[in-house]
Order: structure tokens, then C-alpha cells, then sequence
């Protein structure tokens, strides 16, 4: 991208980051309606809702990933510490979901027929998987994000003009 007159390059990013939140308001806006009305009270809503959101994730952490390029790219330390953080939160949430879908795992599973129990096991099991990865990609994120809004930060480099009026002054 290097080799764009930088006018261009702006206009490219710009438009990366903004469908990179697109991206992710999609993702959030299909989850809500698939899930939607709440039942927060049933664990068998519960356990759909943790599954459904694990089938979102990939579309989160790409749209994430974007946004943190376009970021990085455009030399917006802001854009970056603000979307390190909303990954770290991502992953806070993923992270609790983590620890309630067994619950609602072993309080389910009894009134599972035997007929279908293998194949709600195997549906556990790679929501699990998903959620453990996700988490981990959103940490991974969150991190690589913070790191690059600080080098962003410091590599700005202070621009320095002398002065018209005052002779031997430079001007920050």
C-alpha cells in the first residue's frame, strides 16, 4: 500500500475500516435477531444462544482484525486502543459464556432423547471449542492492538519549523 499516493491510501483504509464495522454490526444484528426474544431464565435458550453466538465469532474476529489494520494502516493510535478494548471485552464476554454453557450443558442434557444425544454432544463440544478459540484470537487481538497503538504513538514524528519571525526558534 506503500506505493499509493497517500490521498488514495487514506481513502482505501477509510473504507476498510468502515466495512469492517459493518462487518461486525451485521454479525451483532443477526445474532440479536436469531436469538431474540430474550429467555435469559431457561438454559435451553441459553445453550442455543452461546451456540448461535459461536457461529457469529469468526465474523467478529475478521471484522476486528480489519478494523485493527485499517487502523494501524492509517496511523490511528485511537481507532486502535479503542478496538484492542472492545476485543478485550469480546473476549470477557466469550470468556463468561465459557464458564456458564457447561451449566446449562449438564442442566439440559437429561431431557435430551437418546436418539439425539450424540448429536448434542457433538454440538457441545464445538461450541466449546469455538468459544475456546475465539477467546483466545480476541486476547491475541486485544494484545497485538494495544502494542501497535503505543508504537503508532511514538513513531509520530515531531515536526519542526523554524521560525519566520523569531531567528534560531523552531516552532513544535
Amino acid at each position: 500500500m506503500d506505493s499509493l499516493p497517500a490521498e488514495r491510501q487514506r481513502g482505501l483504509l477509510s473504507a476498510g475500516m468502515f466495512i469492517a464495522v459493518l462487518l461486525v454490526l451485521f454479525a451483532y444484528l443477526d445474532f440479536a435477531l436469531n436469538i431474540w426474544p430474550l429467555k435469559l431464565a431457561e438454559a435451553r435458550w441459553r445453550f442455543g444462544a452461546v451456540a448461535v453466538l459461536t457461529s457469529y465469532a469468526p465474523w467478529l474476529l475478521l471484522g476486528a482484525f480489519m478494523m485493527l489494520w485499517s487502523g494501524q494502516g492509517a496511523a490511528r493510535p485511537r481507532a486502535l486502543k479503542v478496538v484492542a478494548i472492545l476485543c478485550a471485552l469480546q473476549g470477557v464476554v466469550l470468556l463468561g459464556c465459557l464458564v456458564g454453557f457447561p451449566l446449562d450443558y449438564l442442566q439440559i442434557r437429561r431431557d435430551v432423547p437418546d436418539t439425539d444425544k450424540w448429536t448434542f454432544q457433538v454440538a457441545a463440544a464445538r461450541a466449546v471449542f469455538k468459544l475456546v478459540l475465539s477467546i483466545v484470537s480476541f486476547g491475541w487481538l486485544a494484545l497485538a492492538g494495544n502494542r501497535a497503538s503505543k508504537d503508532e504513538g511514538a513513531a509520530k514524528p515531531t515536526r519542526r519549523e523554524t521560525s519566520p519571525l523569531i531567528v534560531g526558534q523552531e516552532r513544535r
